[in-house]
């Protein structure tokens, strides 16, 4: 039986994420970093302040000068260099925190690691130009699950592997080496057995290139209002969720100092592995659940981000402000949930609006905006030469008040939508499937449209009515 093409892409493609994800040691990276080095933890023998002052702002300023880079090159190289690129950091972050010691080598793993990171774009972007049209919601369903449940085993199996005393620290470290290094073996083989596609323009000046880029800038969000305001958002939430993300395990560090947490200081009784692997699993069917729901997204969307943004705000001040590790590990997981949620959303609508041969600009592009905003406020908030150089605990009553602004910022633009719109059609109009439409995304700008135009009927404002649409 003949394997088709399609297949064999994408069988590739999620070994590649499977092995480049399943990091056991990833979950315990603060503790590992803050062990002491006489333990039987065998840790670097790092402070707490050191680790998220002194290290870690490093991954988020080397993904921001990677990402501009990776946004530049991805499309014009044609993906393949770049997997190997980002197999190629992976190992070399790992290889870094095994065998280096000093301040100096964690940064340049921070570093490597962020080259990784920004160059994932051409692992999610590849696939689509190489699968029929057809297959994107197969392929885009694979590719994500596959990194998903490979960092969901890798949580519990870290969890088991170190409650048990099978493994300490370090050696956790050595299973994530083993399996990153299957990972760049896979993206050679991606690199010589896969087809190219389209036209390589490696001939271009990189002025021609950023002024292709910049144009293209133009045309997508400056003509299109849809695209511009998903990404605002993407952007912003993307933002939030690397910062949390990056200093999570410091707010859980200096939880299990605090009184009464003294069970907790035995390493073997931290949950960061089983936690983060619920977290995924649960935010994976948060996903899930949007492709059953049938809501107008274009109608909705901006009140739902609201809502979901307060609740952000919410959960990080109670996780800020908890006592205990439980109520943290509980704060992270229905966090997580939120996020997967709505980037689904804004991804589907973000994928809605872009041509298929530019989703590496276009999710460059916005990953880029939101680590030049989270390298600022690393900066600000974090960084040993920032001006206010905060504790991890007032860092996340800060994250908070973010989240609480941009729910501000998207309730007054969705209530300003749906009163223009009307409530009573907009209520009316909230479930698709009451029109019979297959295709939720494109019913739902069209139902936003006729919604307006319905108002315009009985108003003098028709062209002012219909520029709303546009605005929105």
């Amino acid at each position: 039986m003949q394997i088709s093409r399609w297949a064999l892409v994408t069988a590739l493609l999620c070994s590649f994420g499977f092995f480049k994800e399943f990091k056991p040691s990833e979950d315990y990276l603060n503790a590992y970093l803050t062990s002491p080095k006489n333990s039987s933890d065998k840790g670097l023998g790092f402070s707490n302040d050191v680790a998220y002052k002194e290290i870690y702002p490093y991954s988020t300023y080397s993904f921001l000068v990677a990402a501009f880079f990776s946004c530049l090159v991805t499309d014009t190289l044609l993906y393949k260099p770049v997997i190997v690129v980002e197999g190629l950091a992976y190992l070399a972050t790992r290889a870094a925190l095994i065998w280096g010691d000093t301040v100096g080598w964690q940064r340049l793993a921070q570093v490597t690691y962020g080259i990784a990171s920004a160059t994932e774009i051409a692992y999610y972007a590849y696939v689509y130009t190489v699968v029929p049209t057809e297959r994107y919601k197969q392929v885009t369903s694979y590719t994500r699950a596959t990194v998903l449940m490979s960092r969901a085993l890798a949580g519990y199996l870290a969890q088991v592997l170190y409650s048990t005393g099978a493994f300490n620290l370090k050696e956790l470290n050595y299973f994530s080496l083993a399996s990153v290094s299957l990972s760049v073996f896979i993206s050679f083989i991606i690199l010589v057995a896969l087809p190219n596609t389209g036209n390589c323009t490696c001939n271009r000046s990189a002025k021609k290139i950023i002024s292709d880029m910049w144009k293209d800038f133009r045309k997508f969000y400056y003509e299109q209002p849809m695209l511009f305001k998903w990404s605002l958002w993407w952007a912003f939430a993307t933002c939030g969720v690397l910062q949390v993300g990056n200093y999570v395990q410091n707010l859980w560090k200096y939880i299990e100092k605090l009184p009464g947490n003294e069970r907790a200081l035995e390493h073997r009784h931290l949950y960061n592995g089983a936690v983060e692997a619920t977290a995924t699993i649960c935010a994976a069917g948060a996903a899930f659940v949007i492709s059953i729901l049938k809501v107008n997204w274009p109608l909705w969307g901006e009140f739902t981000i609201a809502l979901f943004s307060l609740l952000d705000a919410v959960l990080l001040l109670i996780a800020a402000s908890a006592e205990t590790l439980w109520i943290a590990y509980i704060c992270h997981i229905i966090y997580r949930m939120s996020y997967s949620f709505l980037i689904t959303i804004a991804s589907s609508q973000i994928a809605f609006n872009v041509d298929h041969g530019n989703f590496a600009l276009i999710f460059g592009f916005n990953s880029f905006i939101a680590l030049a905003m989270q390298s600022l406020l690393t900066f600000i908030v974090v960084d040993e030469n920032g001006p206010l150089q905060l504790d991890v605990k007032t860092q996340f009553i800060v994250y908070s008040g973010y989240y609480y602004f941009l729910s501000v910022l998207f309730m007054f633009v969705g209530v300003y939508l749906l009163t223009r719109a009307g409530w009573f059609s907009s209520i009316k109009n909230c479930c698709l499937d009451r029109a019979r439409v297959d295709d939720s995304t494109s019913e739902g700008y069209s139902a936003l449209q006729s919604l307006l135009g319905e108002s315009d009927s009985s108003s003098s404002s028709s062209d002012d009515e219909k520029e709303l649409y546009t605005d929105y």
